[in-house]
């Protein structure tokens, strides 16, 4: 990317060569926000000046929709990382006295899904990722935030409002 850093020795030994410019006709989808879910101002803004630095070096950039739909993700994230967690609880005899809450919970569900369950779950991940591979096919970058908010306290599990509105562990999670 900027070529060797004095910093870290190992980098020295590859050559600096000429950064890599992308073509001007590269087709950027600038996502600000996912279904209607609360971004803080701050961080939209930082994306979209970051966009309207790109734009003025000559680059398409259009504003659009995230090219998957949320709450289908979310669903099959959650399914996914229960049956993970299962997988690994499923180990140990006396795995619920020894973890939070949540895993617990996540545990439990995952213990409980069927194969059937789990093939379904995998069958919906491959239509996300066809739907998502199919919007590639109008862009070539797609740019969103990396999260939703600014950091927030330690030992939080996600901030108290986004954008002035009641976030949720999932809130912070979007993108």
């Amino acid at each position: 990317l900027a070529g060797p850093d004095v910093r870290d020795p190992a980098s020295m030994r590859f050559p600096r060569e000429t950064p890599v410019r992308a073509p001007k006709d590269t087709r950027i989808l600038l996502v600000t926000d996912v279904n209607g879910e609360p971004v803080d101002p701050e961080i939209r803004a930082s994306v979209q000046t970051a966009a309207k630095v790109v734009a003025s070096l000559g680059y398409q950039v259009e504003t659009g929709k995230a090219p998957y739909d949320l709450e289908e993700v979310r669903t099959v994230y959650a399914m996914l990382s229960a049956v993970g967690a299962a997988r690994v609880l499923a180990n140990f005899t006396d795995w619920r006295d020894k973890v939070g809450a949540n895993v617990v919970t996540m545990g439990e569900t995952g213990l409980a899904l069927t194969a059937t369950d789990y093939v379904n779950t995998l069958d919906r991940l491959a239509g996300i990722r066809a739907s998502v591979a199919e919007a590639w096919h109008d862009y070539d970058v797609v740019c969103t935030p990396t999260a939703a908010t600014l950091a927030f306290p330690l030992g939080r599990s996600h901030p108290e409002t986004i954008d002035g509105r009641p976030a949720n562990l999932r809130s912070a999670s979007l993108f």
